[in-house]
């Protein structure tokens, strides 16, 4: 019988998906160097667990499967309705009310 692990990373959504993805491999090189993983990601940790496959082709594990669940690999409609209905000078609003959430873009100043 095969041991089995588990174990959950999570980066800060407002880094870059392939920092990211290094972050992940990282990580998974310190915990299961040299085995076969299985990935699962959800919704975001998808986009960075297909780029660390996909890009990174880590060689100090195997990934033996990615499943993504709720991922947004065609991208996000909202994003781009809000991209296409959004004139310039409404950028500047939406960006000062963003700051306000958890890990929001920075005003200008």
């Amino acid at each position: 019988m095969h041991e089995q692990s588990i174990t959950e990373t999570a980066e800060h959504h407002n880094l870059d998906i392939e920092t990211r993805a290094k972050a992940i491999c990282e990580q998974i090189i310190e915990r299961f160097p040299g085995r076969e993983v299985n990935l699962i990601g959800h919704s975001m940790g998808g986009l960075d667990a297909r780029y660390l496959v996909t890009h990174l082709q880590p060689e100090a594990f195997t990934v033996k499967t990615l499943t993504t669940i709720a991922t947004p690999h065609r991208g996000s409609a909202f994003a781009d309705y809000l991209l296409v209905r959004l004139a310039h000078s409404e950028i500047e609003p939406l960006s000062d009310t963003l700051c306000f959430f958890p890990g929001g873009y920075p005003r200008k100043t």
